[in-house]
C-alpha cells in the first residue's frame, strides 16, 4: 500500500483501466449473479467472492469468456456448493490458509472449466 502511495498519474490510469475491464468481464460472465454465492436462497455481495473472481475471471481474455463463460459460471457454482468451499468461510474469513484453500480449489475448477476439449 505504502509503494502505491507515490504512483504517478500514468500507473493509476493502467490500475483503473484494468479493474474497469476486469470489472466488465466479470459481468459479463455472472451477469445478476456478480459478486454472490449462486446457490445462496439469499444472494448478498461478499468480499470473499469478489476476491476469487476479480482476480482470476478478470484476468481472462475474451476469447475464453466467449467460448467458456457458461462453464465458467457452472464451475463457479460448484466451488460455492462444495463442502470445502462452506468450510473456508466460518470463522476468519480472510485467514490466510481459508483464503488459499478457496483459491486453490477455485483454480483448479476454474482451470477445468476453461480447458475443457470438445
Amino acid at each position: 500500500m505504502e509503494g502505491n502511495s507515490q504512483i504517478d498519474d500514468e500507473t493509476v490510469n493502467e490500475y483503473r483501466t484494468r479493474f474497469k475491464r476486469s470489472l466488465s468481464i466479470c459481468l459479463k460472465v455472472f451477469s445478476e449473479d456478480v459478486f454472490v454465492n449462486p446457490v445462496a436462497e439469499k444472494k448478498k455481495k461478499g468480499l470473499v467472492h469478489y476476491d476469487l473472481v476479480m482476480t482470476t475471471v478478470g484476468e481472462l481474455s475474451d476469447g475464453i469468456i466467449t467460448n467458456y463463460g457458461d462453464k465458467i459460471k457452472e464451475a463457479y457454482a460448484e466451488l460455492c456448493g462444495s463442502e470445502e468451499f462452506k468450510k473456508t468461510l466460518g470463522g476468519g474469513l480472510q485467514d490466510k490458509s481459508r483464503v488459499l484453500k478457496r483459491k486453490a480449489k477455485w483454480s483448479e475448477l476454474l482451470e477445468a472449466a476453461i480447458n475443457v476439449k470438445s
